[in-house]
Order: C-alpha cells, then structure tokens, then sequence
C-alpha cells in the first residue's frame, strides 16, 4: 500500500492547492483529529533488554544466537507497526487540509486521483457516530470513470471512542484489499480482509489484528488467523498468534499454527508453538510443540520441541526449563 498511497497524498495536495484560492478553507474540528490514533498510541512495543545488553553494533552482527522465537516476536510487530503505521499517517495526512464539503457534523475530503496511471478516484469521509465521543471515518475508492456515488467501496473502515487523552481511544479499522485489488490489481495483488480493534484507554493497551481469507500473490491458500498483543502497565507483554493455513508446504493440506510470546520488562522471554492437523496428521502425528526461552539480551536459555504423545524430539534439548522467566495465568510477570 506504500506507493499507491503516495501517490493518494500527493493527489489530495495538489487538489487542496488548486481549490485554496477560490474559497475560504474550513478544516476538521480538532476533536476529530484527536480522535484519530497515532502511530506511537497504537504502537506494539518490544523490550530494549537490560543493563547487560550487548551494544548496538554487536547487536547487528551477532544475530545466529538469538533465540528464534524472539526473531520471529520482534519482526512480526515490526511489519504490524508498520501496517499499522501507514494507515495512519496518511490519515493524519489528510486531516491536514482542508473539506471539500461538510454535511452536519460529517467532513469530505475529495473525490480526487493520483497521477495519470492511476485507475482510481479516492475521497475520505469522517464524522461523528450517534454516542458522545464517537467518531467513524473511511477511504473510498472507486473507477476513475464512474460519476457514480454508488460506485465508491470502502477500502479502509473504521470507529473510535475517544478518550480523555488525544489520540487514545478504543476502536476498529477494517481494511479490504479485495475491494482495493479489484479497483487495482497492479498495486493492490493481495485479497481478503484485515480487522484492527484496539484498546489504548485500559490495561492492558490491546492491539488485535484478525485475518480474513488474506492470501498474498506468493501464498499456496488463503490465511485466517490473528494477532494479539497486550501491553501491561509495568510493560511486560503478551502477543499470541493463532493461524489456519499452509503453514507445512508439504501438501496442500491446512495446520492450525498457536504461538504465544510472553516477555518481562527487561527483555526475558518465553515462547510455546503449536502445529496441528495437515501434514502432521498424514504422517501420523497429532501435534507438535515447541518451547523455547531466551535472557534479558535475547539469547537462547533454553529449548524443547515434543512430537505429540511421545518422547520423541526433532531437535537436541537445550539448556534447563528453570532458566525460563515464570508467568502467572493471565500472562502478568
């Protein structure tokens, strides 16, 4: 979505300048920008690791001992945040400008295009929801051909109570790369749906991101799965990952993955994995389980993977189960 939405700003900056100089130019409530989220508010945070971390340039040649799981945590809420980011920067982005039209307590911005290539007409609406501190807000595409209102599809969704403090709020952004594949394919090739709901007021500050039949051109099947990640108050976390799909590309057939990543304040964290189904189940297994734990510099500490109802291992057991921090039920240190 990075280029096209380039594209999308630089039309939305053109057009307000064209329009600046023939009226006067009304632009959104501050109420409604500080209902938007930002970046930093809905940003799904990692531990820095401890006084005893290794410095900065060790850390970006001695990647082989890091624990997997760690990887795997730490690059996955990287490419969320940044999913997450760019929606809302270009938000952010347009709230800058000036209507085009204002309808009670709703704001439009646009229709406009991008440059000449670009096969879509875009406007973005916002407005105030029937309860006190509610706002609603979505991106809307269409043909360029089309005169059409009827014709516009929303391509992102969403609905935020806002709370005492700008930019946090509870909500939820729908994203549907369906309806912005089939307006355009050449930039948009992925199909299905992601659903963001958030909670930024309470703790734990929750992020959960749910997909929906998303299948991306590489993929073999569509994937439907979430993630969850909540952030304590002493900023311990606890991020799950649930998925249906192709995850053992040994067959067609669908696993059911379950990863769930907890980690200290000071970096230490645990990770347990599960596969079922799919080709486990063509090769007589009825699961397989892996735990591994990592120190407050996110190397390894310890590590076990299970064949289910057995006592065999695919890989050599390492180091000892006490070394891995303890966690209480619902996920606190």
């Amino acid at each position: 979505m990075r280029k096209s939405m380039f594209f999308v700003l630089c039309g939305v900056m053109v057009w307000s300048w064209l329009l600046s100089g023939c009226w006067q130019p009304e632009y959104a409530d501050q109420e409604y920008i500080d209902a938007v989220p930002t970046t930093e508010t809905l940003k799904i945070k990692l531990p820095e690791g401890g006084q005893g971390g290794l410095p900065a340039p060790m850390l970006m040649t001695m990647v082989a001992p890091y624990a997997e799981f760690y990887e795997m945590t730490h690059k996955t809420t990287y490419d969320v945040n940044e999913g997450i980011a760019h929606i809302l920067m270009w938000v952010h982005e347009i709230l800058k400008y000036p209507v085009s039209a204002r309808d009670g307590d709703t704001y439009t911005w646009g229709p406009w295009r991008g440059d000449g290539l670009d096969p879509t007409e875009y406007k973005f609406t916002m407005g105030k929801g029937s309860e006190p501190d509610t706002f609603h807000l979505t991106f809307w595409g269409r043909h360029k051909s089309s005169e059409s209102e009827a014709d516009f599809k929303p391509w992102i969704d969403g609905n935020v109570l806002k709370g005492s403090q700008p930019h946090h709020g509870v909500g939820t952004l729908d994203i549907y790369f369906t309806d912005a594949n089939e307006l355009d394919p050449v930039l948009h090739p992925e199909i299905g749906r992601f659903a963001v709901t958030f909670d930024t007021i309470n703790d734990p500050h929750d992020v959960e991101l749910e997909l929906i039949d998303f299948q991306s051109p590489g993929d073999t099947a569509p994937i439907n799965g979430a993630y969850h990640y909540h952030e304590y108050a002493d900023l311990s976390g606890d991020f799950r990952f649930f998925a249906r799909g192709n995850v053992i590309d040994e067959s067609m057939a669908l696993e059911q993955l379950d990863i769930r990543t907890r980690w200290l304040p000071t970096g230490e964290g645990l990770a347990e994995a599960s596969v079922t189904g799919g080709d486990l189940d063509a090769v007589g297994w009825s699961g397989f389980t892996i735990t591994e734990c990592w120190d407050e510099n996110y190397f390894r500490s310890y590590y076990e993977d299970v064949i289910a109802d057995s006592d065999l291992h695919l890989n050599p057991t390492e180091g000892e189960a006490s070394a891995c921090p303890v966690f209480e039920q619902d996920g606190e240190a």
